[in-house]
């Protein structure tokens, strides 16, 4: 590793999946399938902690301050985390040797150049501010015309109470997603295989958001 590589954490291994996609849609250059994107001369290491509660144990075992340019964090905002999941990641980069950090999550992600332990970035699914997952900034990339996502949206809702088996207050995104991903020409698939289908646009605002958080992270 060289201080031209940054570690980028994120929890479960479709979020890696469909962020390695998009970067490469996005005009990243793959160096490694699945973990490992370039631009120019630095170099994105994707890692899966496997669940928010394991972003520390990632850190420890796969950051190197010394060897490495910097530390992003991908994580979803999760309406069932009442304590406020910014708070937390505050909280664990704290015990990471970051530093403080500043109190408010910017809306348009966190990035500080001269931590402790190196350059920082943060960004919370979907946008920083609003509760959802990574399936929700994915929703955001269908067109606007899709006449099938608001059938898929209604379908979800009207599953009658009870009936279901996902929990309705945080993955009702993910149920609704997968859904439309069900009606597509080449059914079912991740947030990944949407982008590498072209079934999800990469150029809409947020997108554009998030690929500015990733170059003031990148520098």
């Amino acid at each position: 590793m060289t201080a031209g590589v940054r570690l980028l954490i994120v929890e479960g291994t479709t979020d890696r999946w469909f962020l390695f996609q998009f970067l490469l849609r996005r005009g990243f250059e793959e160096v490694t399938r699945g973990e490992v994107l370039r631009r120019g001369t630095v170099q994105i290491r994707f890692v899966v902690a496997g669940s928010f509660g394991q972003i520390p144990t990632a850190i420890r075992d796969n950051y190197r301050p010394d060897d490495m340019g910097g530390l992003g964090i991908v994580a979803d905002m999760d309406s069932a985390n009442d304590d406020g999941r910014y708070s937390d990641l505050r909280r664990i980069l704290r015990d990471a040797s970051f530093g403080d950090i500043p109190e408010q999550m910017p809306a348009d992600g966190l990035v500080v150049g001269d931590t402790p332990s190196g350059c920082l970035g943060v960004w919370l699914m979907p946008n920083n501010v609003s509760d959802g997952m990574t399936e929700s900034f994915a929703a955001e990339m269908i067109a606007a015309d899709c006449r099938i996502w608001a059938h898929a949206q209604s379908v979800v809702a009207g599953i009658p109470n009870g009936a279901w088996a996902f929990d309705r207050k945080r993955h009702s995104d993910k149920a609704i997603f997968h859904t439309w991903m069900a009606w597509q020409a080449d059914p079912g698939g991740s947030m990944g295989d949407g982008v590498i289908r072209r079934y999800l646009g990469v150029e809409g605002e947020l997108a554009g958001r998030f690929c500015g958080w990733v170059d003031r992270w990148l520098g």
